[in-house]
């Protein structure tokens, strides 16, 4: 069987949904596309839904800070839209792209779940935890940098730039949609290829 791929977002940016927790925004007011880049402008503060309910996947972008000071951002997968998970976010499994964290894992939310190696933190009185990353594969602020997430039953590895940083097993869930943050930092994206 050959394997199909869908570049995303497949959809003009406003048709796609745009949450602030449970909150439909307007996507527009945050997001564009153009010349084949997505560019987030940070604010609204939300999630940008890319594709729903999927599972058993490989997912790769590239993406880039505007701010030479770096920023603040994930990608949302196996994600639950409009609900509540933590404050603005929805319940899903987090791989972080923040300046200097790229690959930390969060689950957030009561209901993700995961296994991995290493320290777990998990914050204290709320529904998340975090595993860190275990190498850091980051290029310099101002460069694009290449991420590939697979997602493969209750397993997820991720590796920055080709390099391996995280890897987690007995995921729950196993599915759900894919989002980007915007999380107050301009950031661009670019080549997301959706591969199942």
């Amino acid at each position: 069987m050959t394997a199909a791929s869908t570049t995303l977002p497949h959809h003009p940016v406003h048709t796609h949904a745009f949450y602030d927790g449970e909150t439909p925004l307007k996507a527009a007011d945050a997001w564009t596309l153009e010349e084949g880049e997505l560019s987030c402008d940070g604010e609204p503060r939300g999630y940008l839904v890319l594709a729903e309910n999927e599972s058993d996947y490989t997912l790769t972008f590239e993406w880039k800070w505007e701010s030479e000071k770096g920023g603040n951002g994930g990608i949302l997968i196996h994600a639950l839209p409009a609900t509540s998970g933590f404050r603005t976010w929805p319940s899903c499994i987090e791989i972080q792209l923040q300046s200097g964290m790229a690959g930390d894992i969060y689950a957030i939310g009561q209901l993700p779940g995961f296994v991995g190696e290493g320290p777990m933190f998990v914050a204290p009185g709320v529904a998340v935890v975090r595993l860190d990353r275990k190498a850091d594969g980051e290029k310099p602020i101002g460069e694009w940098n290449t991420m590939e997430i697979i997602a493969s039953g209750d397993e997820l590895t991720v590796k920055v730039n080709g390099q391996l940083v995280n890897h987690i097993t007995k995921v729950n869930p196993q599915q759900g949609a894919i989002a980007l943050q915007s999380d107050g930092s301009p950031i661009r994206f670019r080549n997301i290829e959706l591969v199942k």
